[in-house]
């Protein structure tokens, strides 16, 4: 039930972490715990409304796999494969929103949490004739990543054909992971990845540099590009390499060619002994990570000056208010990430153990998201026998932060108008909304 974009340690996601250093990195039984980017875990996508800059989600959440699952990008994502783009030579007006009733393809599709309003891909064409030529560079790279995203997904036919066919794929940037084709192109156009400079992060930053470096295959991670390849910082140990490694290849027709990429200074600090020539010596320095990476004026919070680095610690700063808010720890026997403002009284029918934050959370403009026992079970593969409530930040006032009304119009009304949380509450709500194209 993985997001095929995040990868199985990345899932950890939403665990509340301010800030990371990769998205990608693989978390297999055993392994210690992975890197959570809080602001490179996918894009933005037309069929993926919650991700973003932040947290890949749709209704964001630090439960892990309740929020988007691999099945619900999957049923997203199937949608726009199967219809071919429709043709129109004048304006005209459609939906913004698309509805879907059952995303994550859970059960008999009756929970409500896995509702979906998400931008219509019928538009993405469409917008890029215009927005994707004169917009910001976030809704450029907004579109094109929803557009390669659906050329990416036409390759899943579960074959080992299909496979192949993904990973030669790279006018897409595609790549397989957990046996399905993906990408992530938003990060790439975002960071620079194609080292122009054309990108809306600041050229030269820290922070900027690493996400850049992220952003590339293995072939691209070059010295002479400013980066450089280390399979430790995908899986944590050598050991973990050489382990798992081998499942990776068989589950998804080759070895490993995204995902390990870093800039030498997030190598110096986050890999220990990474001079070594002996690979077993080198590890993922996690108390790094905390104590020096993510430092209040530590690498990984070193945006530069520029507009987007404005627009970042903005949209972190909101982010993290919501996130933070969620104090009680929800399901300990489960995943201790999962956490909450409040939660159902196991013991006495219809009452709820509340936190004080829950007012805070609503004074910072976040919403309080009902998760219930049911959906958790399904979600989980295991009994959960009460739900809870999370703080969650709403995803159109996180793009807000990121896009402009006035040069990213029908781009800007889709990505913060359909992932707002009232908008899953209906067909009705969630196709109002309206946009010329």
């Amino acid at each position: 039930m993985r997001s095929l974009f995040v990868a199985a340690s990345a899932v950890a996601l939403l665990l509340g972490s301010a800030s990371a250093l990769h998205p990608y990195r693989t978390k297999q039984p055993g392994m210690p715990a992975g890197l959570i980017d809080m602001d490179v875990l996918g894009a933005p996508s037309f069929l993926f409304a919650g991700a973003s800059e932040g947290p890949g989600r749709v209704l964001v959440s630090s439960m892990g796999t309740a929020a988007t699952s691999v099945a619900g990008r999957a049923a997203e994502r199937r949608l726009a494969a199967s219809r071919p783009p429709p043709s129109r030579s004048k304006k005209t007006i459609m939906n913004a929103c698309t509805y879907v009733t059952n995303s994550h393809e859970y059960g008999n599709g009756n929970f409500t949490e896995a509702r979906n309003c998400i931008p219509n891909f019928d538009a993405a064409p469409y917008l890029q004739k215009t927005i994707g030529k004169t917009g910001s560079v976030w809704a450029k790279a907004s579109l094109q990543d929803s557009l390669t995203t659906i050329e990416c997904f036409k390759h899943n036919n579960f074959t080992k054909e299909g496979q192949d066919a993904c990973r030669a794929d790279r006018k897409n940037r595609c790549w397989v992971y957990n046996g399905q084709c993906g990408n992530a192109v938003l990060n790439y156009v975002v960071y620079g990845g194609d080292g122009k400079g054309a990108g809306a992060a600041c050229k030269g930053a820290p922070q900027t540099e690493n996400r850049r470096c992220q952003s590339l295959f293995k072939d691209e991670c070059t010295p002479a590009n400013g980066c450089v390849w280390n399979m430790v910082s995908y899986y944590g140990t050598w050991d973990n390499y050489v382990r798992y490694e081998p499942m990776m290849i068989q589950q998804n027709g080759g070895p490993t060619i995204f995902g390990a990429c870093m800039s030498p200074l997030a190598q110096e600090i986050l890999i220990a002994n990474y001079k070594s020539s002996n690979m077993s010596e080198q590890y993922f320095n996690d108390t790094a990570l905390a104590v020096v990476w993510n430092a209040p004026n530590g690498p990984g919070n070193d945006f530069g000056t520029c507009a987007f680095a404005t627009a970042l610690r903005q949209s972190r700063a909101y982010q993290n208010a919501c996130i933070y808010a969620n104090t009680i720890m929800a399901h300990p026997e489960i995943d201790p990430s999962i956490m909450a403002v409040a939660v159902e009284n196991g013991t006495t029918p219809g009452a709820i153990d509340m936190a004080a934050s829950v007012q805070q959370c609503l004074a910072n403009g976040c919403t309080i998201h009902p998760w219930s026992a049911a959906f958790l079970s399904a979600s989980y593969g295991a009994k959960v026998t009460s739900g809870h409530y999370e703080c969650i930040f709403s995803q159109g006032e996180y793009q807000s932060f990121f896009l402009n009304p006035f040069t990213d119009g029908g781009v800007y009304t889709q990505f913060t108008q359909c992932t707002q949380p009232h908008r899953h509450a209906s067909k009705e709500r969630c196709e109002a909304v309206k946009i010329e194209v």
